[in-house]
């Protein structure tokens, strides 16, 4: 059975997130991906302050804000 495929970055597949470690682990790969999607998808003036946002977390998590949360 073939892994599934959350989507592809390049040449790298991305298999769906399992747990907020691996999207954070992926993140440095897919930051791109949403930020264009923020840029130039099809959303609303709220989705995309909502991506803006979620882009500026995710640029200052490290470590050991996860291990706080998950540990």
């Amino acid at each position: 059975m073939s892994e599934k495929i959350l989507f592809t970055v390049g040449n790298d597949n991305v298999p769906p997130f399992r747990d907020i470690w691996e999207f954070y682990e992926t993140w440095p790969r897919t930051r791109d991906r949403v930020v264009h999607l923020g840029q130039n998808g099809n959303l609303s003036p709220d989705e995309r302050l909502l991506i803006q946002w979620m882009i500026r977390v995710m640029d200052r998590v490290s470590p050991s804000d996860l291990d706080q949360l998950c540990g």
